[in-house]
């Protein structure tokens, strides 16, 4: 998603709630239910995988939550947060991005991708990977999502430079993780839905196999009578041509000024449930001025009857 004001500041008052938190590592006294090939996740306001608002309203609490995490004044892995989530039986999943997200859509040289695939900052992302290999339980990471796009400082501006410097960047983060040891760590490459803003071609941003364990598109229903066709299928038809990695929406929503959420809600659990996706994550920010709640009478129960029969459907 596109960051606006309100999003920039959550992600603010995140950065400040985990660079607070000590890093712990995991131990063996945490419950933890077996990992799910169906993942049904939210993302919310708090930033530590709390109990879901929309779970509640559609009787079904999420098995996956997403949390937001710059590089810029976020020197550690959450640990806290992501023990908790997994005491709680919830997979955890962090959007790593490498900006100052104080400064927007502003040209970040200091963050510059190609720094980045030479070594800047290999410290930064090796303390990760040690953090994360201690916590030992999956950690599901969308670094640089949307990548597809202008909206980001790490997004593209043509499909042959940017996408050269993406992937190089892509994988030397990778490696290092590799290299550390955390082989918990699950890829998540989530590129922007190509009818939401963005015609560049998919495939040469694609790290490759190697280095990706899950394909996350992200899109949303921003315009009445939008449907998973309209918003995904144009995506999901680029992606099936270079790789048939396993696959689950990362980030999706509805406008509140879309007419009629429902149909949107239907139409998209048909096609998660016909195509055989392995999840989603659900952006329900409760922001007082968020346009991203779903409190639609109709489209809640939409989606507590089509997330009812898409988790019991084989």
């Amino acid at each position: 998603m596109r960051t606006s004001n309100f999003r920039r500041g959550f992600i603010r008052s995140l950065a400040a709630l985990v660079a607070a938190a000590s890093v712990a590592t995991a131990s063996s006294a945490i419950a933890v239910t077996p990992e799910t090939n169906k993942f049904f996740g939210t993302f919310e306001n708090r930033g530590n995988c709390g109990v879901s608002i929309l779970g509640s309203r559609v009787g079904h609490q999420p098995n996956m939550c997403q949390v937001f995490a710059s590089w810029y004044g976020q020197r550690s892995f959450p640990t806290n947060i992501a023990v908790a989530a997994h005491e709680r039986g919830v997979s955890f999943m962090v959007t790593w991005q490498p900006w100052n997200s104080r400064k927007g859509k502003a040209p970040q040289k200091a963050f510059a991708l190609n720094y980045i695939a030479k070594g800047k900052y290999d410290a930064y992302i090796g303390l990760w990977a040690k953090q994360i290999k201690l916590f030992k339980y999956p950690v599901y990471i969308r670094f640089a999502h949307e990548m597809n796009g202008p909206w980001y400082p790490w997004g593209a501006s043509d499909a042959k430079k940017s996408a050269k410097l993406y992937v190089a960047a892509w994988r030397h983060v990778h490696d290092i993780f590799v290299q550390a040891g955390a082989t918990n760590a699950m890829w998540v490459w989530a590129p922007n839905a190509v009818k939401s803003g963005s015609q560049l071609p998919l495939k040469p941003f694609y790290p490759g196999d190697a280095y990706v364990d899950y394909v996350g598109p992200v899109g949303y229903a921003r315009h009445n009578g939008d449907t998973f066709k309209k918003v995904f299928a144009a995506t999901f038809a680029q992606i099936s041509k270079f790789t048939a990695k396993p696959a689950f929406v990362s980030e999706t929503g509805v406008l509140n000024a879309v007419k009629k959420p429902e149909q949107f809600v239907s139409s998209f659990f048909a096609e998660v449930k016909a195509r055989k996706i392995n999840g989603f994550v659900w952006f329900n920010s409760t922001l007082r001025r968020s346009p991203w709640n779903l409190n639609s009478k109709k489209a809640l129960s939409k989606f507590k009857t089509g997330l009812a029969s898409w988790l019991t459907a084989p």
